[in-house]
């Protein structure tokens, strides 16, 4: 047959082209060798490092594979292909390899059957490997089918006996680029990457690992695959040492209890809660226990179920509550009065909930728990507590007598399963998080904001730092947590010295500039994207809830500074290992994230198989004791911290709160109307993670209904912001769900035609939103969702208080959800403004928080207003008003 017989050619170039995309067919494509990260205001510029193999090693690889440069490829290759599955055990992955000017995908399959099998059984696979390659592209251009199999892979291995290999290879496509000059006098390796998303050191440890496997397989070639040593004894070492508990000093006390009971001894007058103007002093607080446990409706011990379910605003009332709690060694539960019901359920049903403390401005509440079954006991307010002292010494006694390690609160999060759980945390994590933290306070008494939903683990550790440390826990009012300019002007203004904020809100306090007398901020929540260094100090912290709030903390020295999560706190101990197993994964290798130390919790409350998963019992050299594996995907950077890639499963991080995608979608397909439904993560402007989901579902549900049903079942952080309606979900070729069409099909929904503003209200909306969404003005349309153009529910809050402002006509999130465009909430603002009967309502709910006010001490009550409201709800468009007369009224 002629050289040049197109037909011919044509044959060979379908098999080359059979054969790539045969060993394209791993999913596998990323660099397994370390986790890269890019950091702020770096450029990726490419950096060469070159080694030198020792000698004995180069003479070994040109003795046993003397016959052909094809020989020594194949030994290269294989050592490569095995190094790369044990940096991320894929069992299935593709390496690009540049060789003879074609760039092909070659892919590895190592499961445990071929870790049993001699090394030498390697080489010969990969011989004939590359005999099968060499032959299909023997005559061939190098460029005959190029582009036909992109994407592809991260890392590129390039091999040549004469010449430099990488010569002509566009470092910029690749993760990592690997040369190997191989010649009679001696062989280089060389690494080309970006240095400004990994450290040189960690890719001089990956030459390291190449050349020690390397020479166990040329020394051994008959010995198990499995066996070959990979990771430096140096660096083993290394790794043991952080993989080390923290220290930590000897628990202040042996429970809460008796940590309160020493506050109440030594420092009586001491103030340690304000809100508004009204501070709360551990006498109050004395006096409020007293009170509580000596209504006749207090029920026995036996009575009050695994955990105490505390529900209303935040406040000092609630507040108390879960001090009284802590007292008498009965763990509780925090919940805001605005979930809605269905959460409420889930949330009953996981605690098997009997007992409810319920603030007494949600009595119209009463009834919904009362008609599960639950005993409902009104928290006093606390100018009303006024039983004689002593008068419940047996409880107390009961408190005293808790372990270190029993339940102290029990904290709600997203479950995979649709229904949440219930973190328990004990004394011991509290207490020596809590002493931990306070050596970063300094001396002397601390103001310390408190901005967290009471709910969040975070708030219970506050309240703990206020009973160990001299601390005053100051509660930020509505308005100043989800608007950062109000938010630094209430630190300036009250002598804040300390704050805990969500990293989406802490940027943005960040970037108002320095705040006079302000201290540290801390923040957290999920992976911050950018920050500013002023004249206070900063704090990235990082925990889930299973181990006891808070695990580790970075302290931020510098702008430009790496961003990671820091070292272990005192007390905590550190793991990170290859997902499924407790084998420690080297230096810049992710892996999963194990903590053990004071701060494991007990596990999910009545919830012994979800237990069972996360909590593992290790008894190692170095990892003894219980771990929690929390399925963050880090890695040890080059100077021994933690930085999080991600996570092994469908877990997202959105404005501080934990959500389970599967948990939404769940959720989502039980909505009338909806067959299908799949939920992804997507990014803002500024890389922060929000929510969208793709729902099959017919004509007739609308983005809107499908938002506004599912926030009457959800807490609003768990609804989607950008929802997108279909016939059917996309699927793969290999009928799995086509998730990067789904971001697709989510972009192009957003991509509608911009629909301006007309009239003042319009105008005035979409500026705010342009402001609120960091957006274009000129790009918004009245008739998008405000969640599709990149809204979350605290910009929302932000969006709604200013509105509030300007035409003091207040929407509640809630009601936000079924008017989310400029266009609808505008007609909205108009029919509110253009009803007479509004006025008396809104003067009503002045009325009420003037007396709200006055009652806690924000300013003087006057003589005339003879009654103010003990509590008001509103039912069906009715309000239910309960009014406590006092005569006389007492000022303040």
């Amino acid at each position: 047959m002629p050289k040049h017989d197109p037909i011919a050619l044509n044959a060979r170039k379908q098999a080359l082209r059979d054969f790539m995309q045969q060993q394209a067919a791993p999913e596998y494509r990323d660099c397994p060798f370390f986790a890269a990260s890019a950091q702020p205001g770096a450029a990726d510029v490419p950096t060469k490092l070159t080694f030198l193999l020792p000698a004995a090693l180069h003479q070994r690889i040109f003795s046993m594979a003397a016959a052909s440069a094809l020989h020594r490829q194949s030994l290269f290759s294989a050592c490569l292909k095995y190094l790369a599955f044990l940096h991320c055990r894929e069992a299935e992955g593709v390496l690009a390899w540049q060789t003879d000017g074609h760039c092909l995908p070659l892919a590895w399959k190592i499961d445990a059957a071929d870790l049993e099998q001699p090394v030498k059984r390697l080489f010969g696979s990969e011989l004939a490997l590359w005999r099968q390659a060499a032959e299909l592209c023997s005559g061939l251009a190098a460029d005959v089918l190029a582009g036909e199999l992109a994407p592809m892979p991260e890392v590129l291995v390039a091999y040549a006996e004469t010449g430099d290999p990488l010569e002509g290879v566009k470092l910029a496509d690749y993760r990592l680029a690997i040369g190997i000059a191989a010649g009679p006098e001696s062989t280089r390796l060389q690494l080309c990457f970006a240095k400004q998303r990994v450290d040189e050191e960690i890719v001089g440890l990956i030459a390291e690992r190449f050349m020690l496997l390397l020479q166990g397989m040329a020394a051994e070639p008959a010995a198990p695959l499995g066996s070959m040593a990979w990771v430096p004894a140096a660096e083993q070492a290394r790794i043991t040492a952080l993989s080390s508990p923290m220290p930590a000093g000897p628990l202040p006390y042996p429970n809460l209890a008796h940590a309160i009971a020493a506050a109440l001894r030594t420092r009586p007058d001491r103030p340690f809660l304000q809100v508004d103007k009204q501070s709360t002093r551990f006498a109050d607080l004395a006096r409020y226990t007293d009170h509580l446990l000596a209504d006749p409706a207090w029920p026995e011990w036996d009575a009050l179920g695994d955990c105490i379910l505390i529900v209303g605003p935040k406040g000092p009332e609630t507040t108390l509550a879960a001090l009284v709690c802590m007292r008498i060694g009965k763990p509780f539960c925090l919940q805001p009065d605005s979930q809605p019901e269905a959460q409420l359920d889930s949330v009953m049903a996981v605690h098997r909930t009997r007992v409810v403390l319920l603030e007494a401005g949600c009595a119209a509440l009463a009834g919904f728990f009362e008609a599960r079954n639950c005993q409902v006991l009104l928290l006093p307010a606390l100018d009303e507590a006024n039983t004689p002292a002593g008068a419940n010494a047996a409880w107390l006694e009961r408190g005293l007598a808790v372990e270190a390690d029993a339940s102290l609160c029990v904290v709600m999060t997203s479950g995979s399963e649709g229904q949440p759980k219930g973190c328990i945390a004990t004394h011991r994590a509290l207490l020596n998080l809590a002493q931990e933290k306070g050596s970063l306070y300094g001396p002397g008494r601390s103001r310390v904001a408190s901005m967290s939903n009471h709910a969040f683990d975070y708030f219970v550790l506050e309240c703990v730092e206020a009973m160990l440390l001299d601390v005053e826990l100051v509660l930020l009012p509505q308005e100043a947590r989800v608007d950062a300019v109000k938010c630094v002007r209430f630190l300036s203004e009250q002598g804040i010295d300390q704050l805990f904020a969500t990293t989406v809100l802490a940027e943005d306090i960040m970037a108002q500039g320095e705040i006079a007398g302000f201290k540290q901020l801390f923040f957290g929540g999920e992976s911050l994207r950018s920050f500013s260094k002023h004249n206070y100090q900063l704090f990235h912290v990082y925990g889930p809830s299973e181990t006891g709030v808070l695990t580790s903390c970075a302290p931020i020295h510098a702008n430009h500074q790496r961003i990671t999560i820091g070292k272990p706190i005192g007390g905590y101990q550190c793991a990170i290992v290859f997902p499924g197993t407790v084998e420690p994964c080297p230096l810049g290798v992710p892996g999963e994230l194990l903590i053990g130390g004071a701060g494991v919790g007990l596990g999910y409350l009545n919830r012994p198989d979800l237990t069972a998963k996360s909590f593992i019992d290790v008894d190692q050299t170095v990892l003894r004791g219980r771990f929690y594996r929390s399925g963050d995907i880090c890695c040890w950077n080059a100077e021994g911290e933690l930085e999080i890639q991600g996570r092994r499963d469908r877990q997202l991080k959105v404005n501080g709160f934990r959500v389970e995608l599967d948990a939404i979608e769940r959720c989502l397909c039980e909505l009338p109307g909806v067959s299908q439904a799949a939920v992804i993560g997507l990014a803002d402007q500024l890389g922060h993670a929000r929510l969208g989901a793709v729902v099959a579902a017919g004509p007739e549900l609308g983005e809107q209904q499908v938002r506004t049903l599912l926030a009457a079942r959800l807490p609003a952080y768990m609804v989607p912001g950008q929802i997108a309606r279909v016939a059917a979900l996309p699927l793969n070729r290999n009928g799995k769900l086509d998730r990067p069409r789904l971001k697709a099909l989510l972009s192009e929904a957003a991509a509608e035609a911009v629909v301006p503003p007309q009239g003042a209200i319009q105008n005035w909306l979409a500026a705010c939103w342009a402001r609120t969404l960091e957006m274009d003005l000129a790009a918004l349309s009245v008739d998008r969702s405000f969640f599709a153009l990149g809204g979350h529910s605290l910009r929302a809050a932000r969006m709604l208080a200013e509105l509030q402002q300007a035409y003091q006509v207040e929407v509640p999130l809630l009601e936000f959800f079924r008017n989310d465009s400029i266009a609808s909430l505008a007609g909205l603002v108009e029919a509110r403004l253009a009803q007479p009967s509004d006025q008396p309502a809104r003067a009503f709910s002045d009325c009420w928080r003037a007396c709200r006010r006055a009652r806690r001490g924000a300013a003087p009550c006057p003589r005339r207003r003879r009654a103010c409201m003990r509590s008001t709800a509103c039912i069906r468009n009715r309000w239910l008003i309960c009014w406590k007369w006092r005569f006389p009224c007492r000022p303040g």
